[in-house]
């Protein structure tokens, strides 16, 4: 068949007629990109285990020079979770792939935000390799590490061979990147929420892919018989009032209808949940009538069981989680519409943050008695 430009293909089947002569070509008769090749020591960069070779210096068919060192890192991972170890594994081999021991190795380690480094040091053994481990981004004091990505150099060295040298970048939480594997409740430091969202991976209205949800404000009406449906119902209009307000403050809202006190702590126990409003009877079982110690006891039973279901691998993070969340439920609002929710503030310094909002009465509540409002200090 004819082949007007000579480069292998036959015209009738060369879809890039007109190659110029000693191009490769693939099988249509297109010139073939030639993979990058840095320093120019004809090894492509992608498998150039020795980057920047001296031009006119002989290698082998992994870049390095003939003699020298050559360099492997290798870890268990390809992104950390904070606290989690890192297990690395250098390895030096010649340039026959036979395993050096004894090599000498210097490591610098160094954080490319802040540009903090430490140096190590070592030797590899009888099998040319030196394991090596240390926890990922956190500090001695618990604090987490957000310094960006982690810039790991090794340099090899032994009398008779020529240096060897490695370098890898490790990924993790605070490096200040939110990879996909990442997500705010696992990676707050770099996967963050905006000013008017919560991290909530159990909230309704959470984002499937960050798990960033909107504030949520929780209309709970009490099924205690001794309400009885008369008054849930001249209850309505306050009911109705409330939620125009949440709603006009920017909190999705949600009218749940609770037995008792441990209906009301699964929804407080929601990082999601920034406001409250409770229309109840002052006897047991109601929110404003329990102590504050079993409202608390309550949220951490619920914060475990669920978000604890949902991540079983972080038990200790679970654990500090629930922990805060039921000493502090740390709300915007409450709304407390029944009897002696403000005979103290105990139940309001104990559900609102700093600055919260809180409206209740002291003694008795009379039909649609107006509420008293209150600021936590």
């Amino acid at each position: 068949p004819e082949d007007s430009d000579g480069d292998g293909v036959p015209d009738d089947i060369d879809e890039c007629p007109g190659t110029p002569a000693g191009v490769a070509v693939d099988d249509k008769g297109c010139p073939v990109e030639a993979a990058p090749d840095s320093d120019g020591d004809g090894v492509a960069d992608d498998i150039d285990a020795c980057p920047g070779t001296p031009a006119g210096v002989a290698v082998n068919n992994k870049g390095c020079p003939v003699g020298a060192l050559i360099v492997e890192i290798d870890t268990d991972k390809e992104n950390y979770l904070i606290g989690e170890t890192v297990h690395c594994t250098i390895t030096v081999n010649d340039s026959n792939s036979t395993p050096v021991s004894n090599a000498e190795l210097n490591i610098i380690a160094t954080r490319l935000s802040s540009g903090k480094a430490s140096e190590l040091s070592g030797f590899t053994d009888v099998f040319g390799q030196n394991p090596w481990s240390f926890t990922w981004g956190k500090k001695d004091t618990g604090e987490a590490i957000v310094e960006g990505k982690l810039k790991v150099e090794v340099t090899a060295s032994k009398e008779g061979y020529a240096d060897g040298y490695k370098s890898i970048t490790l990924s993790g939480c605070g490096d200040l990147e939110c990879c996909q594997s990442e997500n705010c409740f696992i990676c707050e430091e770099d996967c963050k929420c905006s000013a008017n969202e919560i991290c909530d991976p159990l909230s309704s209205y959470r984002n499937q892919e960050t798990l960033c949800s909107p504030k949520v404000a929780y209309i709970f009406i009490s099924m205690d018989p001794e309400l009885g449906a008369a008054q849930r119902l001249k209850m309505l209009p306050r009911i109705n009032s409330i939620r125009k307000y949440y709603q006009s403050l920017g909190y999705k809202t949600s009218t749940v209808y609770v037995d008792d006190i441990s209906d009301v702590a699964v929804y407080l126990s929601r990082l999601s949940t920034k406001a409250i409003a409770y229309f109840g009877h002052a006897t047991e079982p109601s929110i404003e009538h329990s102590p504050p110690g079993d409202i608390q006891n309550n949220i951490l039973q619920q914060f475990r069981k669920n978000y604890g279901a949902k991540y079983p691998d972080l038990k200790e993070e679970i654990k500090n989680k629930a922990t805060e969340r039921a000493s502090h439920p740390d709300l915007d609002y409450a709304y407390m519409f029944t009897c002696h929710s403000l005979d103290d503030t105990s139940l309001r310094d104990y559900l609102l943050h700093s600055g919260g909002t809180y409206w209740g009465d002291n003694g008795k509540l009379y039909g649609l008695w107006w509420l008293q409002k209150s600021v936590k200090p």
